[in-house]
């Protein structure tokens, strides 16, 4: 009888964690990230409504951290550094800036398609 009475309590006690973890989980996934310098990380990435100011992305400007224009569109780029064919320098001088000009001026549009998969948003 006790050995019954054991498993039904470990039974209960191990569906109470499951639980209670399984909420910490999930608010953890839908909790924004916060970020003093920047307020506008709460936003998904490409989420159509992420809209930010030239002073925003001029604070992305390091190789950690590396944030470009093109044409009205806000791209982080950081995870593209390494594998950028012409050099990371290449796009680290254009980190936190407008670089439509000089992209432009340097990629055919085939290229520039490859942009959406770090597309942010827009710029105000």
């Amino acid at each position: 009888m006790k050995n019954f009475q054991f498993r039904i309590i470990a039974v209960l006690f191990l569906s109470f964690f499951l639980v209670a973890c399984g909420k910490n989980v999930q608010t953890s996934q839908t909790t924004p990230k916060t970020d003093p310098n920047n307020q506008a990380q709460s936003l998904s990435p490409g989420d159509a409504s992420a809209v930010y100011s030239l002073e925003e992305v001029m604070v992305h400007n390091n190789e950690s951290d590396c944030w470009q224009i093109v044409d009205g569109k806000v791209y982080n780029l950081v995870s593209y550094i390494p594998n950028h064919p012409g050099g990371k320098g290449q796009i680290l001088k254009w980190c936190g800036k407008d670089a439509s000009e000089i992209f432009n001026l340097q990629h055919n549009p085939k290229t520039k398609a490859l942009l959406v998969d770090y597309y942010l948003g827009d710029l105000k």
